[in-house]
């Protein structure tokens, strides 16, 4: 098989760093759609005086930051939407963005000009894949069967990285928990697209996903423009990437959005609708369906880094004459860089053995109830709390829980 299922794990959100003072104030609070009201999904919040320099909302718009300032400057960003600068304070703050002047064109099917700007993307990416960065992360993922989760696990680690994706990847701390429901399905192998993954790339294999950004790969493709959005900064245009044989396996379409004047890359999100998942000793697997958002933010010298993102795949599971329908969804979030590096000739981890390792460190439950990340980023805090009520948080790969 082409892809395993270890894959399941697609792999962001970049902020400020701690400011290492304890975070006494608790702001919180919903950011909506000026003219519809409704929650906006996944809005930057960026937040200098805060801890982590900010956090990004929740499927419903959501957001939650902790700092030692009573009444911290905040910046809100979405591509779809204008800029927000404002100040917040204690307690409840509800904000809401006006959106930005977005066209929809027909679909031009003529590619030319589509192309042209993807190939401007990729030549500004690939001008400066060299240049790498130190950083942290947060990863979180949860699997659920038949609306039931079964499985949660997030942690910290210690990242090497470049615009073309991770070179290296080190866990420091993190939590396992297991509900233990029967027949479960558990991805103890976890965030291989988050440490394999790669933006960009100048060479094509069909063993590996094939990806939109990749001069090897453009007539595998048709290219699009799918609509424009008018930033107060400049246009931002939107382009599909059509797999042009639909039965490619692993040839992921993706909606690209690329400022123009810099042909810089903002976000891209990705879809495979079908892939084959083969593991008979776990079970019988139906075709899997990915998709994956991953936005970018701009660091020194214009550089266009990884900043977060969030996946689902969806899959039936056959097991002992049942069938399960199973969703896997992750969230990365990539702290601003700390310091510029050299070039890292270390390649992603991907044997999973600092898992292991920090299985066997003493699990601290306090350090995660006061730590702001856990409550700040978009995942159901009611699975998080009923699995400490439960009991069912405990080391990685520990056998007894």
């Amino acid at each position: 098989m082409k892809h395993l299922l270890f894959l399941l794990a697609f792999p962001l959100l970049a902020f400020g760093q701690d400011t290492g003072k304890d975070s006494t104030n608790v702001i919180a609070g919903k950011i909506t759609d000026t003219a519809t009201g409704e929650g906006i999904a996944y809005a930057t919040v960026y937040c200098g005086r805060c801890t982590y320099g900010g956090t990004v909302t929740s499927a419903e718009g959501d957001y939650v930051l902790t700092s030692p300032v009573v009444s911290p400057a905040i910046r809100v960003d979405h591509i779809m939407y204008r800029t927000l600068e404002t100040t917040v304070g204690e307690g409840r703050s509800d904000l809401r963005l006006a959106a930005e002047v977005h066209e929809l064109p027909e679909v031009v099917v003529d590619g030319t000009e589509a192309l042209k700007l993807v190939e401007a993307a990729y030549a500004r990416l690939a001008g400066r894949a060299d240049r790498f960065y130190r950083g942290e992360g947060f990863y979180r993922q949860t699997t659920r069967m038949n609306e039931e989760y079964s499985e949660l696990f997030e942690y910290f680690v210690d990242l090497k990285y470049s615009n073309q994706g991770i070179a290296d990847w080190k866990v420091k701390t993190g939590r396992y928990a297991v509900n233990p429901i029967p027949d479960r399905l558990l991805f103890e192998n976890q965030s291989y697209f988050t440490r394999g993954w790669k933006v960009h790339n100048d060479a094509y294999d069909p063993a590996k996903f094939t990806i939109p950004l990749n001069p090897a790969t453009y007539r595998l493709y048709d290219y699009r423009i799918a609509g424009r959005i008018q930033k107060e900064s400049g246009e931002v245009i939107l382009i599909d990437a059509f797999p042009t044989d639909e039965s490619a396996d692993g040839v992921i379409g993706a909606r690209l959005y690329i400022f123009k004047k810099t042909a810089t890359l903002l976000q891209a999100d990705y879809t495979l609708t079908h892939l084959n998942i083969s593991q008979p000793q776990r079970g019988v697997f139906g075709p899997a369906g990915l998709t994956a958002s991953i936005r970018f933010r701009t660091a020194n010298a214009g550089d266009a880094l990884i900043q977060s993102m969030t996946t689902q795949t969806t899959f039936p599971y056959h097991a002992d004459g049942a069938t399960y329908a199973v969703e896997v969804k992750s969230l990365f979030l990539n702290f601003s860089p700390k310091t510029m590096s050299g070039t890292v000739d270390a390649v992603a981890g991907l044997n999973f053995a600092d898992l292991k390792e920090v299985s066997r460190k003493k699990y601290r439950a306090k350090w995660w109830d006061r730590h702001p990340v856990v409550a700040a980023t978009p995942v159901e805090q009611a699975v998080i709390d009923n699995f400490n009520r439960a009991d069912y948080f405990g080391n990685y790969f520990d056998e007894t829980k």
